[in-house]
């Protein structure tokens, strides 16, 4: 067996949204140029986007708790409650994995990471008395694929809805 780092050239085209693959293209910039908590918040962007993005889309296919969820998060919006944003933010990586089966329990946990290390970058979280986190070239790496290759990637598939559905039909 052979092992070789990922192309994250070749990755990003696999993104599926172009949005999506415009913001994870930023956080590989910032990676490059070795602005590694710019990529750390940029990769976190893309991977925010990409949900509410992917449960908009189920939304529109009819599934009533991404229906439910897209009315929150645009009421939020246009009344610029950013406190009820910031806790729909909050959840989005538990809704991804339990309501709309976005990503599995092992992904869950490896995009969590990338949701911790986002808010020590982005916040004036200090690991020392004087010192701002500073994560590694690899551990950044790490996040950009593995926000490619668990999330953006991927289409949306109504799991959960589509299931009870079916039960119900029976």
């Amino acid at each position: 067996m052979s092992y070789t780092l990922t192309d994250l050239d070749e990755l990003v085209l696999t993104v599926r949204d172009k949005t999506s693959r415009d913001y994870i293209h930023e956080a590989i910039i910032a990676y490059r140029n070795r602005a590694y908590r710019a990529a750390v918040v940029s990769t976190w962007i893309a991977l925010t986007y990409d949900i509410i993005s992917k449960i908009r889309e189920l939304a529109g296919q009819g599934d009533i708790a991404a229906g439910v969820v897209v009315d929150d998060l645009d009421n939020a919006t246009s009344n610029r409650n950013f406190e009820r944003f910031q806790r729909v933010e909050n959840m989005l990586l538990q809704k991804a994995k339990e309501d709309f089966e976005l990503i599995d329990s092992r992904e869950y946990e490896d995009l969590n990471r990338l949701k911790n290390d986002r808010n020590e970058c982005a916040h004036p979280a200090f690991t020392a008395e004087t010192t701002l986190f500073a994560p590694s070239p690899e551990l950044v790496r790490t996040h950009i694929v593995h926000t490619i290759q668990h999330l953006l990637m991927h289409a949306p598939v109504q799991g959960k809805a589509a299931l009870a559905r079916i039960k119900e039909d029976i």
